[in-house]
C-alpha cells in the first residue's frame, strides 16, 4: 500500500536534514529532533485522556500487554470521534 503523500513528505524533509543515522546520535539529538518534527500542524491539539488502564490480551501461549486511552469518561463517544485508543507491546 502506498504512502500518503503528505507523509513521504514529511519523511523526505526529514532524511534531507539528518546528519548521522539516529543510532550513531546522543540520545538527547534524536529525541529533541523528534520533538521538532511533530508539531501541531502535524497532530492537532493533544486529546484529554480520562484514565490509562492496562490490560492484556491472551494469545496463544502468552498473554500481550495492552495500555488503553480513554479519551473521555463520557459512555458514549462524541460524534466522529474515537473513544479510546490503545497500544500494546510485549516480547
Amino acid at each position: 500500500m502506498p504512502l500518503h503523500p503528505k507523509l513521504e513528505g514529511l519523511i523526505a524533509r526529514k532524511l534531507a536534514r539528518t546528519a548521522a543515522p539516529q543510532w550513531e546520535m546522543p540520545i538527547e539529538e534524536v529525541r529533541g529532533a523528534f520533538r521538532s518534527l511533530w508539531t501541531l500542524a502535524i497532530t492537532g491539539m493533544p486529546v484529554a485522556v480520562a484514565a490509562i488502564e492496562d490490560r492484556s490480551l491472551e494469545a496463544p501461549g502468552r498473554r500481550i500487554p495492552l495500555r488503553l486511552y480513554p479519551f473521555t469518561d463520557r459512555k458514549e463517544p462524541a460524534p466522529g470521534r474515537r473513544s479510546s485508543t490503545c497500544t500494546a507491546g510485549g516480547t
